[in-house]
């Protein structure tokens, strides 16, 4: 650290390069990111490390603190972001929403929304709610959570035969070009079924809009004859070529269920919430008329579970 071109402190600690660092706005802490996975916190007076805390799995990329607080945020090659609480060293959340290496974040001047981009093409906007957040739980979860891939892991009771170092490569390779293909077919998916939504809300407006005009032409004929003639008739929309014949509804419907049911969440993870609320309406439609009811409320649990506040809002 430099003060009027002088060094004033050097900081040390850290095995591997350090990668982001981010200093509080009261000036009394440095966060430290690095290779190794660990966090470090450093007081700002004498250089001392107050805290190393093993925060990922992999490279951590990005480091940012809340304006006026001593919270910050974290991101790494792992695809996670948590939320870390300074003065008391406390993981308080952990969000898991992206498919690929996390490259940065930033957040808002008060804090309200954090913005998180990824390797996975996707820049994710998080805001703050009102909802109580209580720490005791979001450990639980947690627990819950490393127990239940624990439980995975120690399922297979037969152990398997032994395995030369080539094929342990080859396996893992393997896996990691299935987890690959995973992400990739997810984000295909959302994808294609965001395409699908917003070229039914576009066709539907579109006809909204010529439904007003034909109505506005035929009073007009009605009223003024002469000036009927001075008018156009509206040119009723066509759809595009992609519906190849299905309304909106059944448009929609195709898209969602092409999606293989194994990746049916990571897909709706990759739609934003302005495309939800596109969604909702048809989602009543299908549940009003009682089609593909299992799929859709599947669907529309996904969304209240994950956007609650913002529907009910």
């Amino acid at each position: 650290m430099w003060i009027q071109n002088k060094l004033f402190l050097s900081l040390y600690g850290h095995s591997l390069p350090v990668l982001a660092f981010d200093i509080s706005s009261d000036n009394t802490l440095l966060v430290s990111a690095s290779a190794d996975k660990n966090v470090k916190l450093w007081g700002l007076d004498f250089g001392d490390c107050h805290k190393s805390i093993f925060c990922h799995d992999d490279s951590i990329t990005t480091v940012k603190f809340v304006r006026d607080t001593h919270y910050f945020f974290t991101g790494s090659k792992d695809s996670i972001v948590k939320y870390y609480d300074g003065d008391t060293h406390e993981e308080i959340q952990v969000f898991e929403q992206s498919f690929g290496n996390i490259w940065g974040v930033d957040l808002s001047y008060i804090g309200d929304y954090l913005v998180t981009v990824s390797a996975d093409s996707s820049i994710r906007i998080f805001r703050q709610t009102k909802e109580q957040l209580f720490l005791d739980e979001e450990r639980e979860k947690r627990m819950e959570k490393m127990m239940l891939d624990q439980g995975e892991l120690d399922l297979p009771m037969l152990k398997p035969p032994a395995l030369d170092q080539f094929s342990k490569d080859k396996v893992m390779r393997i896996e990691s070009e299935s987890a690959l293909k995973g992400s990739l077919e997810s984000i295909k998916y959302g994808e294609d079924l965001m395409e699908a939504i917003n070229q039914a809300e576009e066709f539907r407006l579109e006809c909204e809009s010529y439904q007003v005009d034909l109505e506005r032409y035929e009073e007009t004929c009605k009223a003024n004859k002469k000036l009927a003639k001075t008018m156009e008739k509206p040119l009723k929309p066509k759809p595009d070529y992609a519906f190849e014949n299905r309304n909106i509804f059944e448009h929609v419907l195709h898209h969602l269920k092409n999606i293989r049911r194994s990746e049916l969440e990571n897909s709706l993870k990759f739609l934003n919430f302005t495309v939800i609320k596109k969604m909702i309406y048809y989602i009543e439609y299908y549940i009003r008329n009682q089609i593909e009811v299992e799929l859709i409320t599947k669907v529309l649990v996904f969304f209240i579970r994950g956007y609650q506040a913002q529907i009910a809002g």
